[in-house]
């Protein structure tokens, strides 16, 4: 554990020689997020300011966000993960970044088969509170999408942000996740008026 807050580009450099890491090699290519920097950058501007205390995230993977995400967070931060088949060698690396007081939580289930376990799981952690910050980056196929969006916004306090990742149109991005977000986007701004910010940038 680290009672230091890194600054992003220390963040980022997290990766640079994750690609030795032996267990990892046949598993991803690149170790580093997915997210262009500048994309994440901006992101991390908001989320920064908003120095959430409870955070979810759906679709982890090697942790790539979650970095960022657990240097950004409160002191006393909850963070919750969820993913298939975590890669338990992870889960130490994942622990060494958090500060002190701050707490993570991996639930290794199937956000949208499992999510009456899931629920019940998130509630027991969070007890009357609401999450600051949901990160939707899970399976991009609509019924996954459609179902994260559905079962775990409702968490989220007022004044809270949630964010999906890969919503870039075609052809960068082959994701039904494009088509839902279009959809989802309109619908809730005719129903309210609610903030939505595209950050669209190129690798």
């Amino acid at each position: 554990m680290s009672d230091k807050i890194e600054s992003f580009g220390d963040c980022w450099n997290t990766f640079k020689d994750w690609n030795k890491l032996d267990f990892l090699k046949d598993i991803v290519l690149d170790p580093r997020p997915e997210q262009s920097y500048s994309e994440l950058e901006i992101l991390y501007g908001h989320l920064e300011k908003l120095r959430p205390s409870n955070i979810l995230e759906i679709g982890t993977r090697i942790g790539g966000t979650l970095r960022f995400w657990i240097n950004l967070a409160a002191d006393d931060a909850k963070i919750i993960v969820i993913d298939k088949n975590i890669i338990p060698q992870l889960i130490p690396i994942w622990n060494s970044w958090l500060r002190k007081n701050q707490k993570l939580f991996i639930i290794d289930k199937d956000s949208l088969k499992d999510k009456e376990f899931i629920l019940s799981n998130i509630h027991t952690i969070l007890g009357e509170s609401k999450l600051d910050f949901l990160h939707i980056d899970g399976e991009h196929i609509t019924l996954f999408t459609k179902s994260d969006f559905e079962t775990y916004a409702p968490l989220v306090r007022k004044g809270g942000i949630i964010a999906f990742h890969d919503i870039a149109p075609f052809p960068i991005n082959q994701y039904e996740i494009v088509i839902y977000w279009d959809e989802l986007k309109k619908a809730l701004l005719e129903i309210s008026y609610i903030d939505t910010i595209e950050i669209i940038c190129r690798h």
